[in-house]
């Protein structure tokens, strides 16, 4: 595909759009924008999903004006002999006027009432039991003994002690480099670039008694990627944005006789600058929120994981309607 096809613009999103105003937008450039420009994203921190949101922000217009949304969906309730039903998710939901497909629903839960109950027996490490509150449901949790055995050198992680907002090492997400082995397990990071040879990104696993929650991170400010059409590329972006959760969906590991590689695969929610081929000429990029399935590699006998591609890619415009239309298969593979 080069660039966006006019055929499937002319043929499909004039009629999409014919209602604007009563009109239908008479220059291609101008419907390509109207469509890329439609990605706005929310601050993380200032619009927090509530109980039954999806995952990811909320997108504003550009007024910041909050708006409804139609949503369709089937719901699945379930009922025990005693009390009432109780729904359980919200599957093959859409959401909008032109509806974003094939998302599930679930009910939320008050952070503070979340309680996790770990069993050192069922990782074969010693056999305690904790209870750990206030962990978000994206974090791998590490307490006393017991280290989230998902949680693996070589990936990159924020760690926010439970119960406190602020992270440690000021926020920043870093390499684990080594797990060390006893009662207090002693977990460390890659050390700062000006500090190589005393090395203070350290903790040890029971040195807080609530315990502490690893966020997994895979993809960071800066990374830039080519956007491709199954061989073909057709532009390029660049992430400004990775603020939003990061949460691991499946972890894969093969032994083989030259190792173990170990992949994983990670559900982000990031911004990117992207410009498609077809805008070079004019030297223009658009804003638009990009999420999908972030596969991260670790090799044996390599020391970090290294982030291949972002499959499964929904993008927070009508752009997305092209692809569809033209049955793509759009992934951001990194450079």
């Amino acid at each position: 595909m080069e660039g966006v096809n006019a055929e499937i613009m002319q043929s499909g999103l004039q009629r999409l759009w014919a209602k604007r105003q009563g009109t239908i937008l008479g220059h291609m450039h101008e419907i390509r924008d109207e469509i890329l420009d439609q990605g706005q994203c929310a601050s993380s921190f200032d619009n927090q999903p509530t109980d039954g949101e999806l995952l990811g922000d909320r997108v504003k217009p550009r007024d910041e004006a909050r708006y409804l949304e139609k949503v369709t969906g089937i719901a699945v309730a379930s009922k025990l002999p005693r009390g009432s039903a109780k729904l359980i998710k919200i599957s093959d939901a859409s959401i909008g006027f032109i509806p974003c497909r094939g998302y599930t629903l679930i009910p939320g839960v008050d952070d503070k009432q979340r309680q996790l109950v770990l069993n050192g027996c069922s990782i074969g490490d010693a056999p305690t039991m904790y209870t750990m509150t206030g962990l978000e449901p994206y974090e791998l949790p590490v307490i006393g003994t017991y280290v989230d055995p998902r949680i693996m050198p070589g990936f990159h992680y924020k760690v926010r002690p439970t119960g406190h907002k602020n992270y440690l090492f000021e926020g920043n997400a870093l390499q684990l480099v080594n797990i060390g082995m006893g009662y207090g397990k002693r977990m460390t990071f890659k050390p700062d670039s000006h500090r190589l040879n005393n090395n203070t990104n350290f903790f040890w696993s029971d040195s807080y008694p609530e315990g502490y929650g690893f966020e997994p991170q895979a993809v960071f400010c800066g990374m830039k990627f080519d956007v491709m059409d199954d061989t073909q590329r057709i532009g390029e972006a660049t992430v400004f944005r990775s603020d939003n959760p990061q949460i691991e969906d499946q972890q894969c590991i093969v032994k083989s006789t030259n190792g173990v590689t170990v992949t994983k695969y990670i559900h982000v929610d990031v911004t990117c600058q992207v410009m498609l081929k077809s805008d070079k000429s004019d030297n223009e990029s658009h804003s638009v929120r990009v999420s999908g399935t972030a596969v991260v590699v670790k090799y044996s006998k390599q020391n970090e994981a290294k982030l291949l591609y972002i499959d499964n890619v929904g993008l927070s415009s009508k752009l997305n309607l092209v692809f569809m239309n033209q049955k793509s298969h759009i992934i951001f593979q990194a450079k």
